[in-house]
């Protein structure tokens, strides 16, 4: 499927973030154009997180080898997080739906074939992945299952997995009042797209998983010492959301009694 720069609008924005993934940014970018050249039209947005190992000049490789794609590189000075760099590609996107695709080519192309098949069916599409298709260490599963468990908790949802490469409906992103900064951004997002009345859909899917000697990163972002506040700031958000929520739908019953 050839792009035409000229009044082309793409269906789908991908959106990828790299710190220091030199390695692997070139294959994300050949993972999503042999997944979704026959599928829809779509750009990428690749956002280089103050990497030092030669990631930015991995991208600019990638634009140069697939112009009939749009790809958009932008470049952060210092290392300014996932949350961040998804609403800038939000911002600079121009798709119906975007989606974070993880720099380090961990999402195949079946999975990422399943996760687009569906986007029509709701507003929101939301992979989860387990048993024989999650490859994670035990460490991680429990994290990420425990995560999952207080957010579910205190938001009254029943998501099976948060931190995915999630298809949300673009032009809302930037208009919701989130905190960016967290690495636990997507869980606010879908909390609070939910209580707008956005609906979602299920899909399970297999990831890939490298040796965590080759990634350099076995634990957790959630559990890095540099990120306990801004993860407690989203979760404390998702609840007082919630309660804030309770309360003026209480009033609206009172007052619709009263009249």
């Amino acid at each position: 499927m050839e792009h035409e720069a000229v009044g082309f609008s793409p269906e789908i924005t991908f959106f990828i973030p790299c710190m220091n993934e030199r390695k692997h940014s070139y294959d994300t970018i050949e993972t999503i154009y042999n997944t979704c050249i026959n599928i829809a039209p779509f750009e990428i947005i690749a956002v280089d997180d103050g990497s030092t190992d030669g990631t930015f000049e991995s991208l600019l490789r990638a634009q140069q080898n697939h112009r009939n794609v749009p790809i958009t590189i932008l470049r952060n000075g210092i290392n300014r997080g996932v949350g961040f760099s998804f609403l800038l590609a939000a911002i600079h996107g121009r798709g119906k739906w975007i989606i974070y695709i993880p720099g380090d080519n961990v999402v195949l192309v079946e999975s990422l074939r399943a996760i687009l098949e569906k986007r029509h069916d709701k507003d929101i599409v939301i992979p989860h992945h387990s048993g024989s298709m999650d490859p994670r260490s035990r460490n991680r599963v429990v994290i990420s299952r425990l995560f999952t468990t207080v957010v579910n908790l205190i938001s009254g949802n029943k998501i099976l997995y948060y931190n995915g490469s999630v298809l949300f409906p673009r032009e809302v992103i930037s208009q919701i009042p989130i905190y960016f900064s967290s690495p636990a951004y997507q869980s606010e997002i879908i909390c609070r797209l939910f209580y707008e009345g956005f609906k979602y859909v299920h899909v399970h899917v297999p990831i890939l998983e490298h040796g965590h000697e080759e990634r350099g990163r076995e634990q957790s972002a959630i559990l890095k010492f540099k990120n306990i506040f801004p993860v407690s700031r989203t979760l404390l958000n998702i609840m007082f959301s919630r309660v804030y929520r309770k309360i003026e739908k209480r009033k609206s019953i009172k007052e619709n009694n009263n009249e």
